[in-house]
């Protein structure tokens, strides 16, 4: 009677187990209504799958990047996209669908993940649903699923969480180990990011795996037969814990430095301009990444966040009380205090690559959020529960509080994942949000470059000269408005396409100043020789418009000291020694300057734009 009521039972739970997987893995698919036949954004797409899919050199592959970060499984997995979606181009015209399907299907592990690795940690079976269902429709995600280019992230968390997974499920297993690095190492080289989640599984380790975390401090003070005891500052545990944990530690310590390499070009000073001042500022990043996780309502593709210099700011004093309190309510009001510190620290670790002590030009980004998002959402489930118990009423009032969330959280990402079909839809909202991102300002004018190639292209003029208009007042803006503007690795260029632009608007004194700040830059970003060639040309070019010939032919003569075999330098020198030759009165210095203008005109190379005109020149000059 007791076996057959006990089977019964377990078949009954078994179809629940089923049918809530199922929930969770599809659940994901509502981020893709709105975009799923959407084209490749022209942004970094192009460089991040198209230029990843000429011959495979496994060798290459695997060495450290070139001014890249390193993700080899990501490239493999758009190679693999490739074998799989041969026919879509003929039937949708691009591929880009099966991409972002494929990304669902991975975003979807994870969410699954989550939702075994909860269940290991005790949650209910209502409180484990609710975790695996925020994280896999949450509109933060739509960065990370909606967006080709962040397949990467989506495979960084189902191998980063399938290790933590493993770590938990098999705790005195052979296998626990073994399957725990092989998925950690497939997680940092999907994306660098996934370095994170190796200090959140050795404070797994430390809080005694799953059994640790899952009981509460009443419980593990009644068990008995407890496995070990959870002591941090036990110096054999600790030892055993590192060496448990050194392949970890390894594969971490050389995706640093593989990253390292391959970031060299892109890192830059910390927010406020040192580690300290990064700290501070964080403080807010933080607040601001708890404000988006439960009120998703003014999310955008780049932020702007003004560096915090002193701990006596009223914003940090203000984020970091608000930081410290959450924390504190937190942790003291639920039954599970281990569990929910835990769920802190998951958040804050697994961000920890993505905050800014090693500082990167995009200070917040919500694909940063990603692989520390189950963490507070844990927190968020307990918390919400312990309050309901304490005040002594219906459980079921969780689960209707739980309820509008979720659909709310898939009704906010739906509307976002359809800004992310369009290059230019998705920047001018991020525009809208953060008027003073100097990230959100160039991407649209990224976007307004594309409309107006394309537009050329069919000879829509008035498009075409509209786009044009708005990206070169865009790429003023980041200049004159932008306070993170030095942050941006294509700062220069954007200085010297506004001078183009101010060029364009027959504003030579604003010109003049965007062309210098290529000439003055800031330490940490050293202009290329052939920007330097192009601002001294265009001042040079600029001066003798202006009947200063003096001053451009010493400036077009820095230009060739810059690089003596640069056609535009030497073209530019032989005009402005004609036109100061022309207002010389010494005859000696007269026919100097023309034999000068000869040798440069000479000198052009004929592979170079300017070897029609130079000859030109010299002709002229003869006769």
């Amino acid at each position: 009677m007791g076996t057959s009521t006990a089977t019964t039972a377990g078949a009954r739970r078994f179809p629940l187990e089923v049918w809530t997987g199922v929930l969770i893995a599809l659940s994901p698919l509502l981020l893709l209504i709105n975009c799923w036949n959407a084209e490749f954004l022209p942004y970094d797409d192009v460089d991040h799958i198209f230029a990843t899919l000429g011959p495979l050199n496994l060798q290459r592959l695997f060495l450290a990047p070139e001014h890249s970060t390193y993700f080899p499984i990501a490239i493999l997995s758009y190679r693999l996209d490739s074998l799989l979606f041969p026919w879509m181009p003929k039937l949708l015209g691009t591929w880009a669908p099966g991409v972002r399907l494929m990304t669902c299907v991975y975003h979807a592990g994870a969410a699954l993940f989550v939702w075994r690795i909860v269940r290991l940690l005790g949650l209910s079976p209502g409180k484990a649903l609710f975790v695996a269902l925020a994280f896999a429709v949450h509109p933060t995600a739509c960065e990370t699923v909606c967006w080709a280019s962040e397949r990467k992230n989506a495979l960084a968390a189902l191998f980063g969480f399938a290790s933590l997974w493993a770590f938990l499920r098999y705790d005195g297993q052979k296998r626990r180990m073994p399957l725990t690095v092989l998925f950690y190492l497939l997680a940092v080289w999907s994306k660098p990011s996934a370095l994170g989640l190796a200090p959140v599984l050795l404070l797994a380790d430390l809080c005694g795996g799953a059994r640790g975390l899952a009981r509460s401090k009443t419980q593990t003070a009644q068990c008995e037969n407890q496995r070990r005891p959870i002591c941090i500052f036990h110096f054999e545990f600790f030892i055993s814990v590192c060496w448990r944990f050194l392949p970890v530690i390894l594969i971490s310590g050389g995706a640093v430095i593989m990253n390292l390499i391959g970031h060299a070009r892109t890192l830059v000073p910390p927010p406020g301009g040192t580690v300290f001042t990064a700290l501070l500022t964080d403080a807010e990043v933080l607040s601001r990444y708890l404000y988006n996780i439960f009120v998703p309502v003014g999310l955008s593709i780049a932020y702007f966040v003004a560096p915090i210099a002193s701990p006596l700011e009223p914003r940090f004093l203000g984020y970091a009380a608000l930081l410290a309190l959450l924390f504190a309510v937190t942790v003291w009001l639920t039954p599970n205090r281990r569990l929910t510190l835990f769920g802190w620290l998951w958040f804050v670790l697994a961000l920890g690559p993505n905050l800014n002590l090693i500082s990167i030009p995009q200070v917040m980004q919500d694909r940063y959020l990603y692989l520390g998002l189950p963490g507070i959402l844990l927190v968020s489930a307990e918390f919400v529960c312990a309050l309901v118990q304490r005040a002594h009423m219906s459980p079921r009032l969780a689960l209707g509080a739980a309820i509008p969330f979720v659909i709310g959280l898939a009704a906010l990402g739906i509307a976002r994942g359809g800004l992310f079909g369009n290059l230019y839809l998705l920047f001018d909202d991020g525009v809208r949000k953060q008027p003073l991102s100097a990230h959100a300002h160039h991407g649209l004018s990224i976007a307004c470059a594309q409309i107006c190639e394309t537009a050329g292209k069919q000879k829509r003029w008035a498009e075409r000269d509209e786009a044009r208009h708005r990206c070169g007042q865009e790429l003023q803006f980041i200049i004159d408005h932008c306070p993170d503007a030095t942050r941006q690795v294509d700062y220069l260029n954007t200085a010297y396409e506004a001078g183009k632009y101010a060029l364009v608007l027959h504003k030579p004194a604003d010109a003049e100043r965007y062309f210098r700040l290529i000439l003055d830059p800031p330490a940490y970003l050293p202009a290329p020789q052939y920007r330097i060639v192009q601002a001294l040309v265009r001042l040079a070019e600029l001066k003798l418009a202006l009947g200063l010939p003096e001053e451009a032919y010493r400036l077009a003569g820095q230009a060739v000291a810059v690089r003596a075999a640069d056609g535009e330098a030497l073209l530019a020198r032989a005009s402005a020694a004609l036109a100061l030759a022309a207002t010389t009165p010494d005859e000696q210095r007269r026919q100097e300057l023309r034999r000068q203008a000869a040798k440069d005109a000479d000198a052009v190379p004929k592979t170079c734009a300017q070897y029609a005109a130079a000859q030109q020149m010299r002709k002229a000059l003869k006769e």
